[in-house]
Protein backbone atom coordinates (compact mmCIF):
# COMPACT_ATOMS: atom_id res chain seq x y z
CA UNK A 1 0.00 0.00 0.00
CA UNK A 2 0.93 3.32 -0.73
CA UNK A 3 2.18 5.96 2.44
CA UNK A 4 -0.64 8.48 3.16
CA UNK A 5 -0.61 10.98 5.80
CA UNK A 6 -3.60 12.51 7.30
CA UNK A 7 -2.97 16.11 8.23
CA UNK A 8 -5.67 17.71 11.09
CA UNK A 9 -4.96 20.98 11.68
CA UNK A 10 -5.76 22.16 14.98
CA UNK A 11 -6.47 25.76 16.80
CA UNK A 12 -7.92 25.38 19.99
CA UNK A 13 -9.36 21.87 19.86
CA UNK A 14 -7.95 20.39 22.54
CA UNK A 15 -12.10 19.15 24.07
CA UNK A 16 -12.68 17.98 20.15
CA UNK A 17 -10.13 16.28 18.09
CA UNK A 18 -9.80 13.09 20.83
CA UNK A 19 -12.93 12.42 19.73
CA UNK A 20 -12.03 12.93 15.79
CA UNK A 21 -8.48 10.59 16.17
CA UNK A 22 -11.09 7.87 18.19
CA UNK A 23 -12.91 7.90 15.69
CA UNK A 24 -10.23 7.61 13.11
CA UNK A 25 -8.63 5.30 14.33
CA UNK A 26 -11.37 2.57 14.03
CA UNK A 27 -11.31 3.46 10.23
CA UNK A 28 -7.84 2.91 9.89
CA UNK A 29 -6.47 0.62 12.62
CA UNK A 30 -6.41 -1.92 9.70
CA UNK A 31 -4.56 0.28 7.12
CA UNK A 32 -0.91 -0.21 6.78
CA UNK A 33 1.50 2.68 6.09
CA UNK A 34 -0.82 5.77 6.91
CA UNK A 35 -0.09 8.34 9.85
CA UNK A 36 -1.72 10.66 10.86
CA UNK A 37 -0.30 14.48 11.42
CA UNK A 38 -1.88 16.50 14.17
CA UNK A 39 -0.72 20.33 13.39
CA UNK A 40 -1.08 22.53 16.78
CA UNK A 41 -1.37 26.39 15.03
CA UNK A 42 -0.32 28.29 17.94
CA UNK A 43 -3.58 27.28 20.51
CA UNK A 44 -3.94 28.62 23.47
CA UNK A 45 -6.44 26.10 25.41
CA UNK A 46 -3.82 23.06 26.00
CA UNK A 47 -4.14 21.80 22.42
CA UNK A 48 -0.22 20.75 22.60
CA UNK A 49 -0.95 18.66 25.62
CA UNK A 50 -3.87 16.64 24.29
CA UNK A 51 -1.38 16.15 20.85
CA UNK A 52 1.25 14.52 22.92
CA UNK A 53 -1.05 12.32 25.12
CA UNK A 54 -2.47 11.13 21.81
CA UNK A 55 1.27 10.16 19.96
CA UNK A 56 1.64 8.23 22.92
CA UNK A 57 -1.58 6.96 23.22
CA UNK A 58 -1.37 5.90 18.99
CA UNK A 59 1.60 4.95 16.91
CA UNK A 60 0.31 6.04 13.89
CA UNK A 61 -0.23 9.80 15.17
CA UNK A 62 2.62 12.72 15.06
CA UNK A 63 2.41 16.09 15.71
CA UNK A 64 4.01 19.41 14.98
CA UNK A 65 3.42 22.79 17.24
CA UNK A 66 3.58 26.22 16.04
CA UNK A 67 5.09 29.25 18.44
CA UNK A 68 2.46 30.82 17.81
CA UNK A 69 -0.94 31.09 15.63
CA UNK A 70 0.27 31.28 11.94
CA UNK A 71 -3.23 30.24 10.35
CA UNK A 72 -4.97 27.35 8.87
CA UNK A 73 -3.48 27.88 5.43
CA UNK A 74 -0.18 27.60 7.21
CA UNK A 75 -1.38 24.32 9.04
CA UNK A 76 -2.08 22.83 5.44
CA UNK A 77 1.50 23.83 4.02
CA UNK A 78 3.09 22.10 7.08
CA UNK A 79 1.35 18.79 6.32
CA UNK A 80 1.92 19.20 2.67
CA UNK A 81 5.81 19.44 3.31
CA UNK A 82 5.75 17.00 5.90
CA UNK A 83 3.95 14.64 3.72
CA UNK A 84 6.15 15.56 0.85
CA UNK A 85 9.87 14.93 2.51
CA UNK A 86 8.15 11.46 3.35
CA UNK A 87 6.99 10.54 -0.72
CA UNK A 88 3.53 10.39 0.47
CA UNK A 89 0.07 11.17 -0.18
CA UNK A 90 -2.04 13.44 1.98
CA UNK A 91 -5.71 13.26 3.08
CA UNK A 92 -6.63 16.76 4.54
CA UNK A 93 -9.86 16.82 7.09
CA UNK A 94 -10.86 19.35 10.20
CA UNK A 95 -10.30 18.58 14.09
CA UNK A 96 -13.76 20.09 14.53
CA UNK A 97 -15.61 16.80 13.72
CA UNK A 98 -16.90 18.51 10.21
CA UNK A 99 -15.14 15.93 8.18
CA UNK A 100 -16.20 11.65 9.11
CA UNK A 101 -13.55 9.60 9.68
CA UNK A 102 -15.76 7.16 7.48
CA UNK A 103 -15.72 9.09 4.85
CA UNK A 104 -11.90 9.27 4.74
CA UNK A 105 -11.89 5.67 5.06
CA UNK A 106 -13.55 5.67 1.20
CA UNK A 107 -11.09 8.44 0.23
CA UNK A 108 -7.98 6.16 0.77
CA UNK A 109 -10.05 3.13 -0.68
CA UNK A 110 -10.39 5.03 -3.88
CA UNK A 111 -6.66 6.24 -3.62
CA UNK A 112 -5.77 2.71 -3.59
CA UNK A 113 -7.85 1.85 -6.27
CA UNK A 114 -5.79 4.39 -8.44
CA UNK A 115 -7.60 7.43 -7.83
CA UNK A 116 -4.72 10.48 -7.52
CA UNK A 117 -7.33 13.08 -6.58
CA UNK A 118 -10.34 12.68 -4.41
CA UNK A 119 -12.85 15.34 -2.99
CA UNK A 120 -15.23 14.76 -0.47
CA UNK A 121 -18.06 17.16 -1.21
CA UNK A 122 -20.29 17.99 1.71
CA UNK A 123 -23.96 18.81 1.12
CA UNK A 124 -25.71 21.89 3.14
CA UNK A 125 -28.94 20.53 4.29
CA UNK A 126 -27.63 21.12 8.13
CA UNK A 127 -27.01 24.68 7.64
CA UNK A 128 -29.93 27.29 8.22
CA UNK A 129 -31.37 28.93 4.97
CA UNK A 130 -29.81 32.36 5.36
CA UNK A 131 -26.46 30.70 5.49
CA UNK A 132 -26.94 28.34 2.70
CA UNK A 133 -28.06 31.48 0.39
CA UNK A 134 -24.26 33.15 1.70
CA UNK A 135 -22.43 30.26 0.62
CA UNK A 136 -24.41 29.99 -3.03
CA UNK A 137 -24.15 33.67 -3.40
CA UNK A 138 -20.19 33.49 -2.60
CA UNK A 139 -19.07 30.63 -4.68
CA UNK A 140 -21.38 31.97 -7.53
CA UNK A 141 -19.17 35.32 -6.89
CA UNK A 142 -16.01 34.06 -6.57
CA UNK A 143 -16.58 31.62 -9.39
CA UNK A 144 -16.97 34.58 -11.81
CA UNK A 145 -14.32 36.61 -10.45
CA UNK A 146 -11.12 33.76 -9.89
CA UNK A 147 -9.51 32.30 -12.95
CA UNK A 148 -9.97 28.79 -11.66
CA UNK A 149 -13.01 26.79 -10.72
CA UNK A 150 -14.35 26.66 -7.44
CA UNK A 151 -17.59 24.38 -6.39
CA UNK A 152 -19.92 24.83 -3.86
CA UNK A 153 -19.24 22.36 -0.97
CA UNK A 154 -16.03 21.01 -1.98
CA UNK A 155 -13.45 22.15 0.27
CA UNK A 156 -10.01 21.20 2.29
CA UNK A 157 -11.05 17.76 3.02
CA UNK A 158 -9.54 16.07 0.06
CA UNK A 159 -6.89 13.39 -1.04
CA UNK A 160 -3.93 14.19 -3.18
CA UNK A 161 -1.47 11.45 -4.53
CA UNK A 162 2.22 12.44 -3.64
CA UNK A 163 2.77 13.65 -7.00
CA UNK A 164 0.01 16.46 -6.34
CA UNK A 165 1.41 16.94 -2.78
CA UNK A 166 5.23 17.69 -4.30
CA UNK A 167 3.58 19.77 -6.94
CA UNK A 168 1.67 21.72 -3.97
CA UNK A 169 4.71 21.75 -1.55
CA UNK A 170 6.88 23.48 -4.77
CA UNK A 171 4.79 26.43 -5.16
CA UNK A 172 6.36 29.02 -3.44
CA UNK A 173 3.67 31.66 -2.58
CA UNK A 174 3.01 32.66 0.73
CA UNK A 175 -0.40 34.25 0.19
CA UNK A 176 -2.27 30.72 -0.14
CA UNK A 177 -5.62 30.10 -1.48
CA UNK A 178 -5.79 26.56 -1.03
CA UNK A 179 -9.37 25.89 -2.82
CA UNK A 180 -7.88 27.90 -5.60
CA UNK A 181 -4.61 25.98 -5.28
CA UNK A 182 -6.72 22.24 -5.65
CA UNK A 183 -8.24 23.33 -8.77
CA UNK A 184 -5.39 24.90 -10.07
CA UNK A 185 -4.10 21.26 -9.91
CA UNK A 186 -6.82 20.18 -12.25
CA UNK A 187 -10.24 18.48 -11.48
CA UNK A 188 -10.77 15.94 -9.04
CA UNK A 189 -10.65 11.70 -10.21
CA UNK A 190 -13.65 11.05 -7.83
CA UNK A 191 -16.01 12.89 -5.64
CA UNK A 192 -17.73 11.69 -2.50
CA UNK A 193 -20.85 13.19 -1.46
CA UNK A 194 -21.30 13.36 2.54
CA UNK A 195 -23.52 15.36 4.89
CA UNK A 196 -22.23 16.67 8.09
CA UNK A 197 -22.78 14.76 11.41
CA UNK A 198 -25.77 14.70 13.06
CA UNK A 199 -24.34 16.38 16.43
CA UNK A 200 -24.27 19.79 15.37
CA UNK A 201 -24.40 21.02 18.97
CA UNK A 202 -20.56 19.49 19.07
CA UNK A 203 -19.45 19.63 15.43
CA UNK A 204 -20.45 23.23 14.91
CA UNK A 205 -17.91 24.84 12.59
CA UNK A 206 -16.59 27.88 13.96
CA UNK A 207 -15.95 29.71 10.91
CA UNK A 208 -17.87 32.99 11.55
CA UNK A 209 -19.18 35.23 8.64
CA UNK A 210 -16.35 37.62 8.56
CA UNK A 211 -13.72 34.54 8.25
CA UNK A 212 -15.31 33.65 5.08
CA UNK A 213 -15.74 36.94 4.12
CA UNK A 214 -11.95 37.44 4.81
CA UNK A 215 -11.43 34.21 2.77
CA UNK A 216 -13.48 35.21 0.09
CA UNK A 217 -11.35 37.69 -0.31
CA UNK A 218 -8.38 36.14 -0.32
CA UNK A 219 -9.82 33.98 -3.11
CA UNK A 220 -10.12 37.06 -5.08
CA UNK A 221 -6.83 39.04 -4.61
CA UNK A 222 -4.95 35.35 -4.77
CA UNK A 223 -6.02 33.79 -8.14
CA UNK A 224 -7.73 37.32 -10.13
CA UNK A 225 -6.02 40.02 -11.36
CA UNK A 226 -9.51 41.05 -13.33
CA UNK A 227 -10.51 44.01 -10.56
CA UNK A 228 -7.12 45.89 -11.59
CA UNK A 229 -8.82 45.29 -14.87
CA UNK A 230 -12.02 46.62 -13.89
CA UNK A 231 -10.45 49.29 -12.66
CA UNK A 232 -9.02 50.13 -15.66
CA UNK A 233 -12.51 49.94 -17.66
CA UNK A 234 -14.70 51.45 -14.87
CA UNK A 235 -11.86 54.87 -15.77
CA UNK A 236 -12.40 54.42 -19.08
CA UNK A 237 -16.02 54.64 -18.77
CA UNK A 238 -15.79 57.44 -16.35
CA UNK A 239 -13.66 59.69 -18.27
CA UNK A 240 -16.37 58.91 -21.67
CA UNK A 241 -19.30 59.20 -19.61
CA UNK A 242 -17.72 62.64 -17.72
CA UNK A 243 -16.72 63.77 -21.20
CA UNK A 244 -20.15 63.31 -22.80
CA UNK A 245 -21.83 65.72 -19.74
CA UNK A 246 -19.06 68.33 -20.74
CA UNK A 247 -20.51 68.31 -24.16
CA UNK A 248 -23.78 67.87 -23.17
CA UNK A 249 -23.23 71.32 -21.09
CA UNK A 250 -21.51 73.18 -23.46
CA UNK A 251 -24.14 72.65 -25.83
CA UNK A 252 -27.01 73.29 -23.13
CA UNK A 253 -24.73 76.80 -22.67
CA UNK A 254 -24.75 77.42 -26.26
CA UNK A 255 -28.33 77.22 -26.12
CA UNK A 256 -29.95 78.59 -23.23
CA UNK A 257 -26.94 80.77 -21.81
CA UNK A 258 -25.16 80.13 -18.20
CA UNK A 259 -27.56 78.70 -15.65
CA UNK A 260 -26.69 78.04 -12.01
CA UNK A 261 -25.26 74.84 -11.72
CA UNK A 262 -27.33 71.97 -10.01
CA UNK A 263 -26.40 71.44 -6.41
CA UNK A 264 -27.47 67.50 -6.98
CA UNK A 265 -25.28 67.18 -9.85
CA UNK A 266 -22.30 68.23 -8.41
CA UNK A 267 -22.72 66.53 -5.14
CA UNK A 268 -24.11 63.33 -7.09
CA UNK A 269 -20.58 63.69 -9.30
CA UNK A 270 -17.92 64.15 -6.52
CA UNK A 271 -19.46 61.29 -4.47
CA UNK A 272 -19.53 59.24 -7.52
CA UNK A 273 -15.87 60.08 -8.14
CA UNK A 274 -14.66 59.76 -4.58
CA UNK A 275 -16.21 56.47 -4.10
CA UNK A 276 -14.40 55.31 -7.17
CA UNK A 277 -11.20 56.52 -6.01
CA UNK A 278 -11.24 54.78 -2.88
CA UNK A 279 -12.35 51.76 -4.14
CA UNK A 280 -9.80 51.91 -6.39
CA UNK A 281 -7.14 52.35 -3.76
CA UNK A 282 -8.51 49.70 -1.68
CA UNK A 283 -8.33 47.34 -4.50
CA UNK A 284 -4.78 48.14 -5.57
CA UNK A 285 -4.14 48.35 -1.92
CA UNK A 286 -4.94 44.55 -1.08
CA UNK A 287 -2.63 43.32 -4.28
CA UNK A 288 0.53 45.76 -3.04
CA UNK A 289 -0.08 44.41 0.62
CA UNK A 290 0.54 41.14 -1.34
CA UNK A 291 3.40 41.55 -2.67
CA UNK A 292 4.86 43.30 0.26
CA UNK A 293 4.35 39.59 1.70
CA UNK A 294 5.65 38.08 -0.77
CA UNK A 295 9.11 39.96 -1.23
CA UNK A 296 9.90 39.98 2.01
CA UNK A 297 9.97 36.38 1.80
CA UNK A 298 9.15 35.29 5.60
CA UNK A 299 8.84 31.77 6.33
CA UNK A 300 4.85 30.52 6.27
CA UNK A 301 5.13 29.19 9.99
CA UNK A 302 7.52 28.42 12.63
CA UNK A 303 8.04 24.84 14.57
CA UNK A 304 8.25 25.11 18.22
CA UNK A 305 7.86 21.38 18.90
CA UNK A 306 7.65 18.51 16.81
CA UNK A 307 7.83 14.48 16.88
CA UNK A 308 10.69 12.51 14.76
CA UNK A 309 10.69 12.70 11.35
CA UNK A 310 11.82 9.68 10.37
Amino acid sequence: MKRIVIVIPCFNEAERVPAVVDELSTQIDALDQVEVLLVDDGSTDGTLAVLRELHERYSFVRYLSFTRNFGKEAAMLAGVNWACRRNAAMLIMDADGQHPPAIARKMIESFQCGATHVVAQRGRADESRSRRILARVAYGALGRLVQVQLVNGQGDFRLLSCDLVAALSGMPERNRFSKGLYSWLGPPDEVIEFDPPADLELRRSRWSLRSLLDYSIDGVTSFNDRPLRLILLTGLAVGVASVAYLAFMLIAIWRNGVEAPGYVTIIFGVTMLGSLQLISLGVMGEYIGRILGEVKDRPSYLIREETDNR
